[in-house]
């Protein structure tokens, strides 16, 4: 009887371990098939940046946030093509000569492609512009980033791949750290802790006594509405892992006055940087 119940036990474990195999990583998602032509006459797809690192960026020539990003774009595709980074930026929804006129009066250093067509960007997520994605070597998705952040903010999404600068400027650690020299290097502060009455007793917060923190909650400008308790928020971006998803937005999406309001409520006191030498990290 026991061998019976083993053989029919065998075709679902071996069902089971393929699943995992084919799923890959946690958070590592694998990027959708596509295919976009380059104003140079050629073709990219997934297939076609297999072994590379790409970051690709979806603009369009009327989107104001892309254009103030366009420096910022470029300076990392000559910052980085030599640790073999390969940066698109695909235009969405417009001709030919559109795009052509555009970059005739505002000259890009990274490669153009075209997707004349939304639906590429849509099987990406994209639901505006820019819209940041980030491909490993095995054409997973690494991360992304919803709208225009600067420098900066393209500097910490290629870290997530592993390319960093020679100035590394991550963040680490936990603890508050007084920033060195006149205002230059990274304030590091604390994790929230919960709200408690006064005279408790009970105190709260990472590595403290007391009742675990909620999650912190974060409320877009469109009314879009997501809780983490991993994520690190600098001078310009908000980097979160939800679920096991990771993103980057623009703190100029985040409605403060919203967030605010809503983690006060739940007892968490959450602080947003005040100056570019700070960064807030959750745990």
């Amino acid at each position: 009887m026991k061998q019976r119940e083993t053989r029919k036990l065998l075709p679902v474990i071996f069902i089971l371990a393929v699943v995992c195999a084919i799923s890959g990583p946690a958070g590592a998602e694998l990027a959708p098939e596509f295919t976009v032509r380059t104003l140079n006459g050629g073709t990219l797809s997934r297939s076609s940046l297999r072994g590379r690192i790409t970051l690709m960026q979806f603009w369009t020539t009327w989107c104001p946030h892309c254009r103030s990003d366009q420096a910022a774009v470029d300076d990392v595709e000559r910052m980085f093509s030599g640790q073999g980074l390969q940066v698109i930026a695909v235009n969405v929804g417009e001709s030919e000569p559109t795009v052509r006129d555009y970059l005739r009066k505002h000259p890009r250093a990274c490669l153009i492609a075209l997707s004349e067509s939304k639906d590429v960007p849509k099987s990406f997520g994209a639901r505006g512009y820019p819209y940041y994605l980030l491909i490993d070597q095995d054409s997973r998705i690494v991360d992304r980033q919803s709208g225009a952040g600067g420098k900066e903010s393209l500097l910490y999404l290629l870290r997530q791949a592993g390319l960093t600068e020679r100035r590394n400027t991550k963040p680490s650690g936990r603890q508050s750290q007084p920033a060195s020299g006149h205002g230059s290097g990274a304030q590091i502060l604390e994790v929230p802790g919960t709200a408690t009455p006064r005279g408790s007793g009970q105190t709260t917060g990472a590595g403290v006594t007391g009742k675990p923190a909620p999650k912190t909650v974060f409320i877009l400008a469109d009314g879009e509405r997501f809780e983490s308790d991993h994520y690190t928020i600098d001078s310009q971006s908000l980097h979160i892992t939800v679920g096991t998803k990771k993103r980057t937005i623009p703190l100029s999406e985040l409605d403060r006055t919203a967030t605010m309001a809503a983690n006060r409520e739940r007892g968490v006191e959450l602080h947003i940087p005040s100056g570019g030498n700070q960064v807030f990290i959750g745990f």
